[in-house]
């Protein structure tokens, strides 16, 4: 990300390089599920490619792929916004478990 930065990339491209980061630390902190999940998720490979491609492409494939990072954002934070939904979900149904079990 800081290399992106120092190449001057598009701020879309650094918050979906970011993006990347944070979807790979989310999904990370699950419990078992992180680690299966961490195993396909490779944040700073798919950062380096994402570099790589933007640095080699012309201009016209440059704002092709500007319309892309566009919609992979929109669809990552939606799907991490289901992800932080479900996890808090179980979190307050297992504590209501215990709440009703003390009780």
């Amino acid at each position: 990300l800081a290399m992106a930065t120092r190449y001057g990339v598009p701020r879309v491209l650094q918050a979906r390089m970011a993006a990347n980061i944070a979807a790979d630390w989310l999904m990370g902190s699950i419990p078992i599920l992180g680690d299966v999940l961490d195993v396909a998720w490779k944040a700073n490979q798919m950062n380096v490619a994402l570099l790589k491609r933007h640095l080699m492409a012309t201009p016209e494939e440059q704002r092709r792929h500007r319309a892309r990072h566009w919609v992979f954002l929109g669809l990552l934070i939606a799907g991490l916004m289901c992800v932080l939904a479900v996890a808090i979900t179980i979190a307050y149904f297992l504590v209501l478990i215990i709440w009703r079990s003390w009780g």
